[in-house]
């Protein structure tokens, strides 16, 4: 039974209402965290698309990893982004390595 004084209900009823309302303030909290985490998602694929592009491989490669570090679950077409960013990221450094032992087996070659 809730004893009413002055128009206020009972301390029960008061600390049922303020849990209701810390569980909505909560949801609230995790819905917005939730589109912000989306909107963000979003935003580093558009950006990892347009490295792509730009060939900047390494910078594609930084966004993936940042999507990843949001959920970990990709669908196929990041998945191969993140494939992509990689190898290319590797691939350009690989070239260079190669032009660099022909130049220095040439030079020694010259000797």
């Amino acid at each position: 039974m809730s004893v009413v004084v002055n128009g206020d209900s009972s301390g029960s009823s008061k600390a049922m209402q303020h849990q209701s309302q810390t569980l909505d303030h909560h949801e609230r909290e995790k819905s917005l965290q939730l589109k912000q985490n989306t909107s963000t998602r979003k935003n580093l694929l558009f950006l990892a698309k347009i490295a792509e592009r730009a060939q900047r491989y390494d910078d594609m490669k930084y966004y993936i990893k940042e999507v990843v570090l949001l959920d970990a679950n990709l669908n196929d077409e990041e998945r191969n982004m993140l494939a992509v960013s990689y190898k290319n990221a590797l691939s350009k450094r690989r070239i260079s390595w190669k032009l660099i032992q022909k130049m220095k087996t040439a030079r020694l070659e010259e000797k």
